[in-house]
């Protein structure tokens, strides 16, 4: 090689080290198939405000083709207090992984997160929200009962509206699972918390749409694992794990806690059901003055050294636990100290107050 050629090569590597260095730092990056502005959006604190999509009605959608939050970042949805839903799909074919806080500074507004390929959260993500939260693998998203649709492919048919999100539409099994390793995900009171994974392994292995469990941090004189932990008071938790074609249909209901108007979930339209796993000391509860409802619909779950709660300290009328497998359920392992004061390993509804 000539010596020339080595310095254009060393001049080379030189420029492209730089461009390498700020493609790994634009952690959020938007596909430019909706809205205005710059490609990356630049952290720590990064602002993904109303002008980065396109809103309609009291729907804000947003399309990026990565969606990563690392430990000590924040991605903050703004909008107009008009907004009563922010949509957003990643379209890159990559997982998304979320070690930060995802918060919106919009009032009551509630967050859709949708990725085919998965969403991981990591020890310390966090949500700032003050609506329901949901991050789900599916396909497209469902608008009211007409033809409107989000799709997660932003070449495919397209009919944003204005009507509120009422399904969840999957093709096909693919491995697009919701991992909460760790995290501590939490809403506000008589919201909802829900998580909706397609989980395909290699041969052999589990197909978990959703797990939760451990991300190898220990506390405590024992040493004891920190689980994942999903904690919606008086709320909802979802979890459903996909391993099919078909939709979840997402029903609007009155009356929820505080006057929230809540969401039921229905996953009989589905042609096939993945696994769902609880194991490391984690803990999904929904304790509150008036319990709120866990309901899970898999083709297995499991729960190992793990928690689920349903606890009603006050007057308030409780809901309960809902899990229906269309094969097994099991629970393995042992647990003390889990949320509300409950000790052992399992699922327990129970009034400690002058509920029903």
């Amino acid at each position: 090689m000539k010596k020339t050629d080595r310095i254009l090569q060393a001049r080379a590597c030189a420029i492209a080290l730089p461009l390498l260095v700020g493609v790994a730092q634009g952690q959020v990056v938007r596909d430019g198939s909706l809205g205005r502005g710059p490609a990356a959006l630049s952290g720590p604190d990064i602002t993904i405000s109303p002008r980065h999509g396109q809103q309609v009605g009291a729907n804000l959608f947003h399309s990026f083709s990565r969606f990563d939050v690392p430990a000590g970042q924040r991605a903050t949805f703004t909008g107009p207090n008009s907004v009563r839903n922010v949509l957003a799909r990643v379209t890159s074919g990559a997982s998304s992984r979320i070690d930060g806080t995802i918060a919106s500074s919009i009032p009551k507004a509630n967050l859709f997160l949708m990725n085919p390929q998965g969403v991981i959260f990591g020890p310390d993500a966090r949500l700032e929200i003050t609506g329901s939260f949901a991050a789900v693998s599916s396909d497209s998203i469902g608008l009211g009962r007409e033809a409107g649709v989000f799709p997660a492919d932003p070449a495919a048919r397209q009919v944003l509206s204005a009507q509120p999100p009422t399904s969840f539409g999957f093709l096909g099994p693919r491995a697009g699972g919701i991992r909460v390793n760790g995290a501590r995900l939490a809403v506000e009171t008589g919201r909802e918390l829900t998580l909706i994974g397609s989980g395909v392994q290699p041969k052999g292995e589990e197909p978990h749409g959703v797990v939760l469990q451990s991300a190898g941090r220990v506390t405590g004189r024992n040493q004891r694992l920190i689980g994942a932990q999903l904690v919606a008071p008086d709320g909802r938790v979802d979890l459903i794990a996909v391993n099919g074609s078909g939709r979840v249909e997402r029903i609007l209901v009155e009356g929820g806690p505080q006057g929230v108007k809540t969401a039921a979930l229905d996953s009989r339209g589905l042609s096939g059901m993945g696994d769902i796993l609880l194991a490391q000391r984690s803990q999904v509860s929904v304790d509150g003055g008036a319990a709120g409802l866990v309901f899970a619909r898999g083709n297995a779950m499991s729960i190992r050294d793990s928690i689920i709660t349903a606890v009603t300290t006050g007057a308030g009328r409780s809901t309960g636990v809902d899990i229906e497998m269309r094969q097994k359920f099991s629970i393995t392992g042992a647990y003390a100290g889990g949320p509300g004061g409950v000790g052992g390993v399992g699922v327990f509804a129970d009034t400690r107050g002058d509920g029903r």
